[in-house]
């Protein structure tokens, strides 16, 4: 880009104080994330011996405009392997669960959703067409990430 009297951008002062600002900014972002994952991972693996976490296509969640920015902010994929790298040094257990059906299945009679039934992002509740019960999404995969990480640990 030039600006007015020919002369390019990069030249100008102001531009190059308002680079400087936000890479200061966007630094002091990274290390406020980074901190946050470093306590968050070193309390849950104090506090838990088993550790079971959905093992998600990050790259393929970050093609999804709508939730790109929010994913690549939350630093999901450091959180697990600052996770996997703690529990190595103690004699803790990490297992990544594979993420299939995780909110699809009902954790009570083990219906799998599919079709019209499938519960679709944003549906923060929903109630089993084969035995009625009603289920929070997060809480009813939470449970279900335990359980086949159980089932991992004690075929290991």
């Amino acid at each position: 880009m030039q600006k007015p009297r020919g002369r390019p951008l990069k030249d100008s002062r102001n531009y190059q104080k308002a680079r400087d600002e936000l890479a200061y900014l966007h630094r002091k972002a990274s290390r406020r994330r980074d901190d946050l994952i470093g306590c968050v991972s070193s309390d849950v693996v104090k506090n838990h011996d088993l550790i079971a976490v959905e093992r998600l296509n990050i790259r393929g969640l970050l093609k999804n405009h709508k939730l790109a920015m929010a994913i690549s902010d939350a630093g999901w994929y450091k959180f697990q392997t600052a996770l996997a790298q703690k529990t190595a040094s103690t004699e803790k257990v990490f297992i990544r669960v594979p993420a299939k059906d995780t909110t699809q299945r009902c954790n009570q009679c083990g219906y799998t959703c599919y079709g019209d039934d499938k519960v679709i992002l944003g549906q923060d509740e929903w109630i089993c067409p084969q035995c009625g019960t009603h289920h929070l999404r997060n809480v009813n995969a939470a449970i279900n990430i335990l359980e086949k990480g159980l089932l991992i640990s004690s075929e290991a």
